[in-house]
């Protein structure tokens, strides 16, 4: 296998990761766009449980260690879960500005290959 040949499979696997990484952002996107899945996750944990969760923080009778620990882990689950999509989003919208160069790349390496 010559350079080009490894480069334009280099760029082909990179293609194939980008658009993978695209697919699985567009399958939050369509969650997000589901009213189910706004109402449960985005209304109601994400805004609605945070704010219970922030609340029963300075609950009386929530101010033991242990109950305290337990509140926070909560708190940590949701803006874990919140980060991991909006994770997905961003590397989405990078694989896909990878892709458009990554394409411009593959055509030009295929015409130099011709030549």
């Amino acid at each position: 296998m010559n350079h080009i040949d490894e480069q334009i499979e280099n760029v082909e696997i990179s293609l194939k990761m980008a658009k993978d990484i695209v697919a699985r952002r567009d399958k939050l996107l369509r969650l997000y766009a589901n009213q189910d899945f706004e109402q449960l996750i985005s209304e109601d944990y994400f805004t609605n449980e945070a704010s219970r969760l922030v609340l029963l923080m300075s609950d009386t009778e929530m101010q033991t260690p242990e109950k305290q620990a337990s509140i926070n882990n909560s708190m940590m689950g949701i803006g874990g879960l919140r980060q991991y999509f909006q994770t997905i989003l961003q590397q989405g919208q990078m694989a896909e500005r990878a892709i458009v160069a990554d394409e411009q790349t593959h055509a030009e390496l295929l015409k130099e290959a011709i030549e």
